[in-house]
């Protein structure tokens, strides 16, 4: 866990950005894969009917090793799509499109869309989470107001909100806001993290 004040401002945000990228580079591919052996036998995993994850860039923990795991045990995969100030979610498979939008992140193209609420689960990205599942992610709020809806419902909820990080992104504390959603659990290379559901 790394040691810090309560983590909140764009200065705290770009810190853990230039950290995250920095560890990436170093160890992206084995802790890619240290986290699906991680989270092999999780409880809170198996099942699941959909799934979405995110292309990773700017140093993100890849999570594509977990969602080949995943899709093996018949998970269906989708993954993010701009759509105006939040998101929705395609079907990918090997044969999908995929182009990059306006931030460059490469997303479905040509698919039926479906709606957060309409998912099992979600793999989240982010800059920096806390033990309490308050999360930093990049600013823009995409996450945030595509769950909203999950503020005002008893934990866990459909879907489950399952963060990614490199073990230095866990931090003592975050600052949220009073708009930000949190987590129901957090998945490292070394560690599971829950929230409102079990670790076993």
């Amino acid at each position: 866990m790394h040691d810090a004040d309560a983590v909140t401002g764009p200065a705290d945000r770009e810190r853990y950005r230039s950290e995250r990228r920095i560890v990436d580079r170093r160890e992206g591919p084995v802790a890619a894969a240290a986290s699906a052996e991680v989270a092999d036998g999780w409880s809170v995993l198996v099942g699941f009917g959909s799934i979405a994850g995110y292309v990773a860039v700017d140093g993100e923990l890849d999570p594509g090793p977990l969602l080949t795991s995943l899709a093996g045990r018949g998970a269906r995969l989708h993954l993010p799509v701009l759509d105006g100030d939040a998101l929705r979610f395609g079907p990918v498979d090997e044969t999908t499109e995929l182009v990059a939008n306006r931030f460059g992140i490469p997303e479905p193209t040509g698919v039926d869309l479906v709606d957060g609420g309409d998912l099992d689960a979600v793999l989240v990205p982010l800059v920096a989470v806390d033990v309490r599942g308050n999360r930093l992610g990049f600013g823009a709020g995409f996450y945030d107001r595509t769950f909203a809806f999950l503020r005002s419902a008893t934990r866990p909820a459909r879907p489950l909100l399952v963060g990614l990080a490199h073990d230095l992104q866990v931090v003592d504390e975050i600052d949220p806001s009073p708009w930000d959603v949190h987590l129901d659990a957090v998945l490292t290379p070394t560690r599971r993290i829950g929230i409102s559901v079990p670790v076993d």
